[in-house]
Protein backbone atom coordinates (compact mmCIF):
# COMPACT_ATOMS: atom_id res chain seq x y z
CA UNK A 1 0.00 0.00 0.00
CA UNK A 2 0.97 3.84 -0.24
CA UNK A 3 2.50 5.72 2.82
CA UNK A 4 1.76 8.86 3.61
CA UNK A 5 4.68 11.63 3.06
CA UNK A 6 6.38 12.64 6.22
CA UNK A 7 5.54 16.29 7.63
CA UNK A 8 8.26 18.49 6.16
CA UNK A 9 7.56 21.69 8.27
CA UNK A 10 8.57 22.52 11.68
CA UNK A 11 6.71 25.02 13.92
CA UNK A 12 7.74 26.06 17.55
CA UNK A 13 6.83 28.52 19.18
CA UNK A 14 6.18 29.94 22.84
CA UNK A 15 3.24 31.98 24.34
CA UNK A 16 4.54 33.76 27.40
CA UNK A 17 1.81 35.96 30.03
CA UNK A 18 3.53 39.20 30.62
CA UNK A 19 2.86 38.98 34.84
CA UNK A 20 4.31 42.30 35.75
CA UNK A 21 2.14 44.54 33.65
CA UNK A 22 -0.74 42.68 36.01
CA UNK A 23 -0.12 45.33 38.43
CA UNK A 24 0.07 48.34 36.24
CA UNK A 25 -2.63 47.63 33.72
CA UNK A 26 -5.84 47.15 36.05
CA UNK A 27 -8.45 44.06 34.12
CA UNK A 28 -5.68 43.89 31.39
CA UNK A 29 -3.19 41.40 30.15
CA UNK A 30 -0.29 41.32 28.14
CA UNK A 31 0.26 38.00 26.10
CA UNK A 32 3.47 38.09 23.92
CA UNK A 33 4.27 34.94 21.58
CA UNK A 34 7.26 34.09 18.67
CA UNK A 35 7.60 31.23 16.66
CA UNK A 36 9.99 29.50 14.37
CA UNK A 37 9.10 27.89 11.09
CA UNK A 38 11.78 25.98 8.92
CA UNK A 39 10.75 23.34 5.53
CA UNK A 40 13.24 20.28 5.68
CA UNK A 41 15.33 21.14 3.10
CA UNK A 42 14.79 24.47 2.42
CA UNK A 43 17.79 26.38 3.93
CA UNK A 44 16.60 29.74 6.31
CA UNK A 45 13.66 30.14 8.43
CA UNK A 46 10.85 32.23 8.85
CA UNK A 47 9.54 33.48 12.44
CA UNK A 48 6.71 35.07 13.82
CA UNK A 49 6.31 37.57 16.66
CA UNK A 50 3.16 38.93 18.07
CA UNK A 51 1.03 40.44 21.65
CA UNK A 52 -2.57 39.98 22.58
CA UNK A 53 -4.09 42.60 24.99
CA UNK A 54 -6.83 41.15 27.04
CA UNK A 55 -8.84 43.83 28.19
CA UNK A 56 -11.65 42.18 31.28
CA UNK A 57 -11.01 38.74 29.37
CA UNK A 58 -13.70 40.04 27.17
CA UNK A 59 -11.74 42.55 24.48
CA UNK A 60 -8.86 41.46 22.73
CA UNK A 61 -6.64 44.10 20.74
CA UNK A 62 -3.79 42.21 18.52
CA UNK A 63 -0.52 42.91 16.63
CA UNK A 64 2.20 40.82 15.07
CA UNK A 65 4.29 40.47 12.23
CA UNK A 66 5.74 37.70 10.15
CA UNK A 67 9.05 37.50 8.61
CA UNK A 68 10.12 35.09 5.63
CA UNK A 69 12.74 36.75 3.71
CA UNK A 70 13.17 33.75 1.38
CA UNK A 71 9.49 33.35 0.41
CA UNK A 72 9.36 37.26 -0.20
CA UNK A 73 6.09 37.11 2.55
CA UNK A 74 6.95 39.21 5.45
CA UNK A 75 4.40 41.74 6.42
CA UNK A 76 2.55 43.25 9.88
CA UNK A 77 -0.89 42.39 10.85
CA UNK A 78 -3.96 43.72 13.59
CA UNK A 79 -6.69 42.71 15.08
CA UNK A 80 -9.46 43.39 17.06
CA UNK A 81 -11.70 40.77 19.35
CA UNK A 82 -14.68 40.51 21.66
CA UNK A 83 -15.55 37.43 23.41
CA UNK A 84 -18.89 37.31 25.28
CA UNK A 85 -20.34 34.32 26.40
CA UNK A 86 -20.13 31.81 24.16
CA UNK A 87 -20.03 34.09 21.13
CA UNK A 88 -16.68 35.21 19.62
CA UNK A 89 -15.97 37.76 16.84
CA UNK A 90 -12.56 38.55 15.26
CA UNK A 91 -11.64 41.14 12.62
CA UNK A 92 -8.07 41.02 11.23
CA UNK A 93 -6.16 42.82 8.71
CA UNK A 94 -2.42 41.66 7.20
CA UNK A 95 -0.34 44.42 5.72
CA UNK A 96 1.95 42.83 3.83
CA UNK A 97 2.83 39.35 2.08
CA UNK A 98 1.78 38.30 -1.48
CA UNK A 99 -1.80 38.99 -1.27
CA UNK A 100 -0.45 42.87 0.11
CA UNK A 101 1.81 42.78 -2.73
CA UNK A 102 -0.77 41.91 -5.54
CA UNK A 103 -2.79 45.45 -3.92
CA UNK A 104 -5.41 43.35 -1.84
CA UNK A 105 -4.69 43.50 2.02
CA UNK A 106 -6.65 40.90 3.06
CA UNK A 107 -8.86 41.20 6.11
CA UNK A 108 -10.20 38.23 7.90
CA UNK A 109 -13.54 37.90 10.13
CA UNK A 110 -14.93 35.22 12.04
CA UNK A 111 -17.81 34.47 13.96
CA UNK A 112 -17.88 31.63 16.51
CA UNK A 113 -20.07 29.76 18.76
CA UNK A 114 -18.59 28.05 21.76
CA UNK A 115 -20.23 24.73 22.32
Amino acid sequence: GASDALPTRTDAGLLYHVAALDKVLKDTKVNAAASVITTRGEAGAAFRVGTDIVYQDEIHLRAGYVGDNKNNDSGAALGFGIHSGRLVFDIARSFGGLSADAGQPPTYLSLRFLF
